[in-house]
């Protein structure tokens, strides 16, 4: 019973909290003026003790000591991972790692849901929903810094894999994302 209430507490409806981009890294990131919504049950999770260049969680704040005890992230739950990359760019209206992203997505028999391109604020966005041969979901949104090897990446992985949802707080953090102006 709990179990069920976890994975239904927050899905379709949720409540959203806007979260500035230099919030989320936990002012790793100055240089980029902009914000978005993700649910407002997520909190930081700075017990992992993450390297901030390399991963950021989110999740619900009940999820973080089991999390750092056993290393496994919040699949029942959900969670947000936030990389910083210093090694992958964007030019000529492409991420540099599109190619290689769609060979890996044959490769492992993942399949686009789908996927948008456009601009918050001049800041280049793409924004993919992909679901995996295990059928577990990933929305990811790429954010192009105008520094020419980083780009800021958002993977939102909900609670129990579930379709509406992902799509729900997938299109939330995108909206929110065009509205930076």
């Amino acid at each position: 019973m709990i179990a069920t209430f976890l994975l239904c507490s927050f899905s379709h409806g949720a409540e959203y909290k806007k979260v500035s981009f230099k919030k989320f890294f936990a002012g790793q990131i100055a240089p980029v003026d902009l914000s978005f919504e993700i649910p407002k049950e997520y909190e930081h999770a700075e017990k992992l003790g993450e390297d901030l260049l390399v991963n950021v969680y989110w999740m619900r704040p009940e999820e973080v000591a089991g999390t750092t005890k056993t290393g496994n992230l919040p699949k029942k739950t959900g969670f947000i991972r936030g990389t910083i990359s210093m090694s992958v760019g964007y030019s000529k209206g492409k991420f540099s790692i599109e190619d290689s992203f769609e060979e890996e997505l044959k490769k492992n028999k993942m399949v686009v849901i789908s996927k948008k391109r456009f601009e918050a604020d001049g800041y280049p966005v793409l924004a993919m929903l992909v679901k995996n041969k295990e059928g577990e979901l990933m929305s990811t949104v790429y954010v192009a810094t105008k520094i020419e090897t980083n780009v800021l990446s958002f993977h939102y992985f909900p609670a129990g894999s579930d379709l509406k949802l992902a799509i729900e707080v997938w299109s939330r953090m995108i909206s929110s994302l065009k509205k930076n102006v």
